[in-house]
C-alpha cells in the first residue's frame, strides 16, 4: 500500500511534459518510496514506474539519467 507524496511536479523529457509523482510505503517509521512518471501522448498514456529499494536510498538521480535517453518516434 502506497500513499502520494503532496508536491507532485512537472517534468519534461524527450520534448514532452509529463507529471512526476512520488509515493511513500504507508507505515509509522521512515519507508521505502516509489516515483512514477505519468504522460500523455497521441492518445496513449504512459507511467514509468521505480521503486527505491530501501530507506535512504535515492535512485531519482539515476531515474533523470535513463529519462534523458528516451525518444518517441512519430
Amino acid at each position: 500500500q502506497y500513499s502520494e507524496i503532496p508536491g507532485s511536479e512537472k517534468i519534461t523529457f524527450a520534448e514532452q511534459t509529463a507529471t512526476k509523482y512520488k509515493f511513500t510505503k504507508d507505515s509509522e517509521g521512515p519507508a521505502p518510496t516509489a516515483t512514477i512518471i505519468s504522460l500523455g501522448r497521441n492518445n496513449a498514456s504512459y507511467s514509468i514506474y521505480v521503486q527505491q529499494p530501501g530507506i535512504g536510498i535515492d535512485y531519482d538521480p539515476f531515474f533523470d539519467q535513463i529519462l534523458a535517453t528516451f525518444k518517441f518516434l512519430d
